[in-house]
C-alpha cells in the first residue's frame, strides 16, 4: 500500500504516481471539487484501467455532497461513503452507487498532559449560533446548592479554555478525566455524528450526546447502553444534572465502559478496514453481477 497527500505536496503528478503504481484499489478523501477534478480521475481510470475508485466524504453538509460538481466528479467514483446517511436515498434514484462508513478513532501517540478534571466538559469549535446556544447552556448548569457546575470548554470558542483540535493526547486526558462528555450533532442530517464521539467514547469517556436519528441503526450505538441521550437544551440540562449527581456515579462507570469496549472493538481503523472489503466493496461486484 501507499499513501500520499495530493494536496500538500509541491508538484505531485496524481496521473503518473496511479500509472506508476498500478493500485488495485484507490481510497480517497475528496471532499468537493477544486484540485481532483473529473478530468483528472477520468485520466487516473485510463492509466490504471483495473483500479476500483472509493471515495470517503467525511463532512456532513449536503450542499456539498450533492453539489452538480461533485455529482460529476462521482461520475469516476465506483463507491461514494459517507457518514451523513441523509443522502444515501439522493445518491440510489440517481444511479450513484453509494455507503455509510463511519470514521474509526485515533489513539494518541504521545504521552498524555496534564489537564483539569472538568464536571462537564465541552470540546468544540463555535462556528454557528447553534453551537453558541450550547455552549450558553452548559455555562449556566448551577447545582442545587446554586453553586456552578465546573464546566471546561476546548476548541475555537470564545473564553474556551484552550484547543485540543487534533490535539489527540489533550483530547484523550479530557475525556478520561471529566465527569461528564457532552456532545452535539448537526440539524437535519441522519445518523451523522462527528469523530469526537468515537473519541470520547474509545477514552471511556461518559458521553451525554445529543440525539441523532438512525445512528444505532447505522453503528450499532445504542443509547442508555454505549451513552446517555439529550434532545434539545431544555433536556440537556436536565440529563447533565441528573447523570452528575454521586449516586450515579456507578450507573455512568458501567455506561462509558460499555460504550468503550464496543467502539474499540468496532471502530478501530482495522475494523474500519474489515468492513471496507468484508460489506462494502463486494457492493461493486453484486451490482455488475445485477447488470451483466
Amino acid at each position: 500500500s501507499i499513501e500520499f497527500d495530493y494536496l500538500n505536496t509541491p508538484g505531485f503528478d496524481f496521473v503518473e504516481c496511479i500509472r506508476a503504481w498500478q493500485p488495485d484499489l484507490l481510497v480517497s478523501q475528496i471532499q468537493g471539487p477544486g484540485r481532483i477534478t473529473p478530468y483528472l480521475l477520468a485520466s487516473a481510470r485510463n492509466a490504471a484501467p483495473g483500479m476500483v475508485i472509493t471515495n470517503w466524504n467525511g463532512d456532513v453538509h449536503e450542499v456539498g455532497l450533492i453539489s452538480p460538481a461533485f455529482l460529476e466528479l462521482l461520475q469516476y467514483i465506483d463507491l461514494q461513503l459517507v457518514v451523513n446517511a441523509k443522502v444515501l436515498p439522493f445518491y440510489r434514484d440517481r444511479g450513484i452507487r453509494a455507503a455509510y462508513w463511519q470514521i474509526g478513532y485515533k489513539d494518541p501517540i504521545t504521552p498524555l498532559p496534564d489537564m483539569p478534571a472538568w464536571e462537564v466538559c465541552l470540546q468544540a469549535n463555535c462556528y454557528n449560533k447553534t453551537r453558541d446556544a450550547l455552549v450558553s447552556a452548559l455555562r449556566s448548569l448551577r447545582h442545587p446548592d446554586a453553586r456552578k457546575v465546573n464546566f471546561g470548554l476546548y476548541g475555537r470558542c470564545k473564553g474556551a479554555a484552550g484547543n485540543t483540535h487534533y490535539d489527540f493526547a489533550a483530547q484523550r486526558a479530557l475525556y478520561q478525566s471529566a465527569t461528564i462528555t457532552v456532545g452535539d450533532t448537526y440539524p437535519g442530517a441522519y445518523a451523522y455524528v462527528s469523530n469526537r464521539v468515537f473519541q470520547a467514547l474509545a477514552a471511556g469517556a461518559f458521553l451525554l450526546q445529543q440525539h441523532s436519528e438512525g445512528l444505532q441503526q447505522f453503528t450499532g450505538l445504542e443509547a442508555g447502553k454505549h451513552f446517555a441521550e439529550w434532545t434539545n437544551l431544555s433536556d440537556l440540562k436536565e440529563k447533565a444534572m441528573y447523570w452528575l449527581a454521586p449516586e450515579r456515579a456507578a450507573e455512568r462507570a458501567k455506561i462509558a465502559e460499555t460504550g468503550r469496549e464496543f467502539v474499540r472493538a468496532n471502530f478501530s481503523y482495522p475494523a474500519q478496514v474489515r468492513k471496507l472489503f468484508q460489506d462494502l466493496l463486494p457492493m461493486i461486484a453484486e451490482d455488475e453481477r445485477a447488470t451483466a
